[in-house]
């Protein structure tokens, strides 16, 4: 699993590679958490390449979701496969979750 960060547009970007699972999402979360560590208050977690990701990755983008929320921002994600947006879905997490198509519908939404 691998995070790259740009800021576009006065949004961060994060782009997320690999898979999101039990061995990762530790790692995972203390990446969110580092990020969330600045002033940043616009996010867009960008899963076009994540292949995978589990119930341990799920509960991590969950915090990251309430934690921004409660700061006065919004995380939006976006590019989700067929396979992971089934997970998201199945958990319930599409009902919490802002979920866009591409990261041009979610840079839209500011």
């Amino acid at each position: 699993m691998e995070l790259r960060c740009e800021k576009v547009q006065g949004v961060q970007i994060v782009h997320i590679n690999g898979r999101i699972d039990s061995a990762t999402a530790e790692k995972f979360g203390h990446d969110i958490d580092t990020l969330l560590g600045s002033s940043d208050q616009r996010f867009v977690l960008d899963l076009t390449d994540l292949q995978y990701i589990n119930s341990a990755g799920l509960r991590v983008l969950l915090a990251m979701a309430k934690s921004v929320k409660k700061r006065g921002g919004r995380c939006i994600l976006c590019g989700l496969s067929e396979g992971v947006r089934n997970v998201i879905e199945l958990a319930g997490f599409h009902r919490i979750l802002k979920i866009a198509p591409t990261l041009d519908d979610a840079l839209l939404q500011w």
